[in-house]
């Protein structure tokens, strides 16, 4: 069953940031699709809840540098 999960982007964020944010999660099995609103700051990510844990996110998000709480989601070093 596919389920919407959504986050809070800082705004510290670039396009570039974005597009590496969006190449992995579309790696992770079980993504149907993410999409990134620069206008309202938001990550939404399509995904089978089957297949994959909400968790999973926060870990692909600490891991590409960025801290994650409560659904907000900012950039630990700076951007680029």
């Amino acid at each position: 069953m596919n389920q919407f999960a959504q986050f809070i982007l800082d705004d510290s964020t670039c396009r570039r940031c974005a597009q590496i944010i969006k190449d992995q999660f579309t790696r992770i099995p079980g993504v149907q699709g993410i999409e990134i609103d620069f206008s309202k700051g938001l990550i939404i990510i399509e995904y089978q809840s089957d297949l994959i844990q909400h968790s999973r996110f926060e870990e692909t998000f600490q891991k590409l540098g960025y801290s994650c709480n409560d659904g907000y989601v900012s950039k630990q070093n700076s951007c680029c």
